[in-house]
């Protein structure tokens, strides 16, 4: 993408992302996870550039997102992931994140693994596991 894409996309991004409030005392909650850093980063990925966009301006045209109580998201430490994924899942994000960097010619099959949900519309990336 050109540098003026990315320019018209980081400005449509900035005013979805103001449109994301918490609203106080709803009846019946439901979250919304965001960061606009990670909204920046997914919507740019290679194999499903904008889908994050897109996805963001289906909820909001259907007007859930004033319904939804915004969660940040918020990097979890190794005894937080420990107690959702299994060693062996951090153990490959791991080896995806010291290794595999954004030069890749071609998706190697080292970085790729369908038990663990690594591949097409969830690539490997660099820095993975912070």
């Amino acid at each position: 993408m050109n540098q003026q894409i990315l320019n018209i996309l980081d400005s449509i991004i900035d005013k979805v992302c103001d449109d994301c409030q918490p609203i106080a005392n709803p009846k019946r909650t439901v979250g919304y996870v965001f960061s606009k850093e990670l909204f920046l980063h997914c919507n740019r990925l290679p194999k499903v550039k904008g889908r994050a966009l897109l996805v963001h301006e289906l909820i909001r045209a259907y007007g859930l997102v004033s319904k939804c109580r915004l969660i940040e998201s918020i990097a979890a430490n190794d005894c937080q992931m420990r107690s959702f994924h299994s060693e062996e899942y951090l153990n490959f994000v791991r080896y995806v994140s010291e290794n595999f960097t954004e030069n890749e010619d071609q998706l190697s099959e080292e970085f790729i693994s369908d038990e663990f949900g690594i591949g097409y519309d969830c690539p490997p990336l660099p820095q993975l596991y912070q």
